[in-house]
């Protein structure tokens, strides 16, 4: 594997100046010393499997705030079901739960705990008999995306277990970051202040990969498909506006978007779908 750790050092280092930056993108991870695992990965995961057989599986990954933050456990979990609905399991990693804190983004976890526990998370539910383990695929959400899109540089074509594609919702685009060659989708929102939408943007021109798919959304911050941001949320660090919003017709977009992605790397969901109504 390539080296994660590296990747999420530069990550930590591109904007350790901005506030929500710090607490939505991985940035301040490397300050504090760290915490060390409460719990094992198989109680941090949160299983939403349609079946025992193996069907399709989507591995989510939170923002900052993981499951002990009230906005990302609604998006999580509204998504998990979301997946059951089209025909695929859903697996929630919770690292701020297995590593007893509130935040992965405050300094109280090491890049290299944070970088390490997700890639054993994907392999550990890759192990599992509800996971076709030819069809995994990594959905994140903020730091979550970047750490998804991470983890997807780390995989080489020959790696066991692997995954299927990679779909991210406003990463951080950070310096050092790649697109793999995994499928990959980014959805961005073009408003966002909290992560750079242009960043993303230059890397996909810099990509000479031709599995990458994105969307702009002109006006869309970041959160823009939770609607627990409605209204929108503001905070301001000195000169600074950050904000969290909530946009409907991006959402649906999106959410159609990511559908058509999930089916098309895994052709067996829309069968499983069909199988679950009977």
């Amino acid at each position: 594997m390539k080296s994660l750790m590296g990747n999420l050092n530069k990550f930590v280092l591109a904007k350790r100046i901005s506030l929500l930056s710090i607490i939505m993108v991985l940035n301040a991870c490397a300050v504090l010393p760290g915490a060390k695992p409460v719990m094992g990965i198989e109680q941090a995961v949160d299983v939403y499997a349609i079946d025992k057989s193996p069907l399709p599986t989507v591995i989510l990954l939170p923002g900052c705030g993981g499951g002990q933050d009230v906005e990302s456990a609604a998006i999580m979990q509204r998504k998990a079901h979301w997946l059951n609905d089209h025909g695929f399991n859903a697996v929630i990693f919770d690292f701020t739960k297995m590593m007893g804190v509130k935040n992965a983004c405050l300094g109280q976890i090491k890049k290299e705990t944070l970088g390490s526990s997700a890639v054993d998370a994907f392999r550990y539910v890759a192990a599992q008999p509800y996971v076709d383990r030819d069809h995994i695929i990594l959905l994140g959400w903020s730091m979550g995306a970047s750490m998804a899109l991470a983890i997807a540089q780390t995989l080489e074509p020959e790696d066991e277990p692997n995954i299927a594609a990679v779909a991210a919702y406003y990463p951080g685009c950070f310096s050092g970051l790649q697109l793999s060659s995994h499928p990959t989708l980014l959805l961005i929102g073009m408003a966002d202040n909290v992560v750079d939408p242009n960043q993303c943007l230059e890397l996909i021109g810099r990509s000479s990969k031709k599995n990458v798919t994105y969307k702009t959304y002109a006006g869309a911050h970041h959160g823009f498909d939770a609607v627990e941001f409605d209204p929108p949320r503001s905070t301001r660090f000195f000169w600074k506006k950050y904000t969290s919003a909530y946009d409907a017709s991006a959402a649906a977009d999106a959410e159609k978007s990511l559908l058509e992605f999930l089916q098309a790397h895994s052709s067996t969901a829309s069968t499983n779908r069909q199988r679950i109504k009977q």
